[in-house]
Parts: structure tokens; sequence; C-alpha cells
């Protein structure tokens, strides 16, 4: 045989005869077990479970949203909405008060209205006397009290502090004689709205009219009648 015309060597396939011995029974083992020529393989009951569970995974899931109807999406997240609290929250996040302050305020507000109502007694006095007996002070009232056998007409003034009372006689010719003026007193500063009153009444028991000045609600100041004119002390002292 000539080298062209000698069968070339198969390199793809490999002849069964070349083969081991027991290479070949265990092929033709296999190939009685899975049948000649081929047929399917039956398939192994996990990959069944695995494509029916790709299969139930595919189907569409109805939930409960689908089922019933739901309210509509809430615009403000639930983080931002504040909850008013009831009448009874209110009540016990009410702190309690200790009762020292109760009594404070009590203190306080009795404090308060005393000195309220005193100044506003202070001020409904003083309008009153502003209408009786005007700015200055003035007080005037007409008394026979035997000076030269005329009525005389008393004038007292509260004139900064210092009381003044002038008697006058209009129907005697001799105004000189029968015109007088008494200083009476000389208070504070203070005292200067203060009104003036006059009252007459024996106080010795000689029989002649005396005077009574009074200040204000607290002071009385006598003045003694002599006959023509009055002294602070008594006649004969």
């Amino acid at each position: 045989m000539s080298l062209l015309h000698a069968k070339a060597p198969n390199f793809g396939k490999r002849d069964p005869r070349s083969m081991p011995q027991t290479r070949r029974k265990r092929g033709e083992a296999v190939r009685e077990q899975i049948g000649f020529p081929y047929q399917p393989i039956a398939q192994r009951q996990s990959l069944i479970n695995q494509q029916q569970h790709t299969r139930l995974r595919q189907q569409p899931v109805i939930t409960d949203e689908d089922v019933y109807p739901q309210p509509p999406a809430r615009l403000t997240p639930r983080s931002a909405i504040r909850y008013q609290p009831t009448n009874q929250q209110q009540a016990q996040q009410r702190p309690r008060v200790h009762w020292l302050v109760w009594a404070g305020l009590a203190m306080f507000i009795m404090l308060f209205g005393w000195v309220a109502l005193t100044a506003l007694g202070n001020w409904w006095q003083t309008t009153l006397d502003d209408w009786h007996y005007g700015r200055p002070r003035t007080f005037q009232t007409d008394q026979n009290v035997g000076h030269f056998n005329y009525a005389s007409h008393f004038v007292a003034l509260n004139l900064n502090g210092k009381i003044e009372v002038i008697e006058t006689q209009p129907q005697n010719p001799n105004q000189q004689q029968s015109t007088h003026m008494y200083i009476v007193a000389t208070l504070t500063t203070d005292q200067d709205l203060a009104p003036v009153t006059l009252r007459f009444e024996d106080l010795n028991g000689d029989g002649k009219l005396d005077m009574l000045v009074f200040v204000g609600n607290t002071l009385q100041i006598p003045l003694y009648n002599n006959g023509v004119s009055f002294q602070s002390q008594p006649p004969g002292h």
C-alpha cells in the first residue's frame, strides 16, 4: 500500500475496540440503562418543584388592599401630626401648686386691696373737702360773742399749714377796733389741705362764749374770750 492510499488516522473519534475492556463494559451498561438510541431522561423532582415555584411567583398576588377599599393617603406624615390632649389628660398633666403660693398670693391681694382702698378713701375725702372748703381751706360763720355789742363774722383759713382766724364786725362803725386776726397754729407742710372749722361755747364758765378751732378731725385749739377779743390763755392767768 502506498503512502497516498493509506487511511488517515482519526483523531476525533476513538475506536471502541481500542478502548480497554473495562471501559467498554461500563459504556455498554450505561447504554442499556438509558436505552439506545437516546431516550429523554426524567427530570428530577427538585427541578419540577423549582419550576412550579417560579410559575407561582410570576402570578399576581391579591392582597387586602385589592379587596377592601383603603382610605386616602395622608398628606401629612404622622411624625408631624399634633394630637390635642383630652380634658382628663390636661388635668393629669397640669402641675400642682404648693399651698404657700396661694397663701402668699392671697396676702398680696389683701395688701394691694388695702393700699388701693386707702388711696381711694383719701382721694374721696380730699375731693369732698375741695367741694366744701375750697383751696385754700376756708370756713366762715357768724356769731355774737359780746364784743362791742355787735355780731362778729369769723373767717378761718389754712394758708399752707398756717391756721388763721379773722374776726370782723361789718355793722361796727369802728372797723379798726373790731377787726382782729388770730394766728392759731402752724402745721407741717403735708397738712396744708386739712380743713379748719370753728365752734363757740363757754369753756371756763365765765358766761362768755369761747372759741374752739378744729383742724381736720383730730386737732382742736381753744381760744378764750376776754370781752373784746380772744386769747390763748383763760382771763386772769
